[in-house]
């Protein structure tokens, strides 16, 4: 998704999305805003475009949404209608309305293929580009003769203008939280009481809220406990490398950097204090998860 720059209104709700997502690396809204006066005083906008890559590596088939095949036979074709797009001829599933009004704003490539149904393989070949794996290929974890991604290539061609890096790849974990509730939820709709709930007729609503939002309690707590304690280290790595807060605001992974140098002459507590912060606070953050999960969730109320 390539979009040109343009201005955004300071109190918009994309504004809003974009200070909440700087903030990640740091950034407050007077450091949003001072850099926004600081490009407006150039005088003419910035030509410079931004891409925005979503890769989903376990999306929707292919004959489910962008290319349904509908002239073909039962066993090849999908399985939903399919509705005309702006563009003529091009027609994909019913259930995607609002892109199939949108089709003049993007490019659909039906001729991108790879030849592996081995999914660490494919994901390997569609982000860095070269259809061969590097010797040796762990498929559990990255290794240091993995050729680079995408973004690391068009990373190592664009120099930063602010204090923030050029390009910036989020870790796959900070965004499974959906899929890991979503198996919650697939499991407890088929609960006995769930369906008991439906025979007696309780509304949609209140089989969501009272029978099985409850019982997601648990993954929702824990894993959005482990996400804070990420974005935490996060933060605290970017800062280390000299990619996160920029001087003179205050970070523990810059005032851990900071005294690395100084640990030789026996200036210890320079990096030893903000080292130990990172460490307690992650380490709060999960054993208060725990607590919290063991306070809430009804079923282990239920052995108490």
């Amino acid at each position: 998704m390539v979009n040109p720059a343009h201005p955004t209104h300071p109190r918009s709700r994309r504004r809003a999305l974009q200070v909440g997502g700087l903030g990640l690396f740091g950034l407050s809204l007077a450091d949003v805003e001072r850099l926004a006066e600081g490009a407006a005083t150039t005088g003419s906008p910035s030509p410079r475009r931004s891409v925005l890559l979503i890769y989903l590596p376990g999306g929707l088939s292919h004959i489910d949404s962008f290319d349904p095949k509908p002239l073909a036979s039962d066993k090849t074709r999908g399985d939903f209608d399919v509705i005309q797009t702006r563009i003529p001829d091009l027609r994909i599933c019913e259930h995607l309305p609002l892109l199939a009004s949108r089709s003049d704003r993007w490019s659909l490539v039906r001729s991108f293929g790879h030849p592996t149904n081995d999914h660490t393989q494919a994901h390997h070949y569609v982000l860095c580009g070269k259809m061969e794996l590097p010797a040796p290929f762990d498929r559990a974890k990255p290794a240091p003769g993995d050729f680079p991604s995408m973004t690391a290539v068009a990373g190592s061609k664009l120099e930063a203008t602010g204090p923030l890096p050029s390009v910036v790849m989020l870790p796959r974990l900070l965004i499974n939280v959906a899929r890991q509730v979503r198996g919650e939820v697939l499991q407890l709709k088929h609960m006995d009481y769930v369906s008991l709930a439906k025979v007696s007729g309780a509304s949609t609503a209140r089989i969501l809220f009272i029978h099985i939002f409850p019982g997601t309690i648990n993954t929702l707590i824990v894993v959005s406990t482990l996400q804070v304690g990420i974005v935490i280290l996060l933060e605290s790595t970017l800062s280390f490398l000299g990619a996160g807060v920029p001087p003179p605001t205050p970070a523990w992974g810059s005032m851990v950097a900071d005294g690395r140098d100084k640990l030789a002459g026996g200036v210890w507590w320079i990096s030893t204090f903000p080292g130990a912060a990172i460490m307690l606070t992650v380490m709060s953050l999960n054993w208060f998860g725990d607590w919290l999960r063991d306070t809430l969730d009804p079923r282990l109320r239920q052995l108490e």
